[in-house]
């Protein structure tokens, strides 16, 4: 159902049926788990998560991974965690060779 690189490949799909017979289906809840190994990333001025995600991962649709990664540090929306240039955030391993720890 979904690409193997989506956040969602692998989940428990539900399905329920109405009474005109209509199979409704969803994607079981997501239990985000931070990564095993992670690398340390300086926030840069105007940062965005889809051009860090392809950066560091070589696909901008892979940028869930960076709040994955950060799981327990930030207490806000997910956009924070890019709001303050010059903070260090975390980056789920592996990355690309020229995102370099900072």
């Amino acid at each position: 159902m979904f690409d193997n690189t989506s956040r969602y490949h692998g989940l428990p799909i539900a399905t329920w049926t109405d009474e005109r017979g209509y199979a409704h289906r969803w994607v079981r809840l997501r239990v985000t788990t931070p990564p095993t190994s992670t690398t340390p990333y300086r926030v840069q001025q105007n940062e965005r998560f889809d051009l860090l995600s392809n950066r560091a991962y070589g696909e901008p649709t892979q940028w869930w991974r960076i709040p994955d990664a950060n799981i327990g540090v930030a207490t806000g929306l997910a956009q924070d965690l890019l709001a303050e240039p010059g903070a260090t955030i975390a980056l789920g391993l592996p990355v690309r060779p020229e995102v370099t720890p900072q």
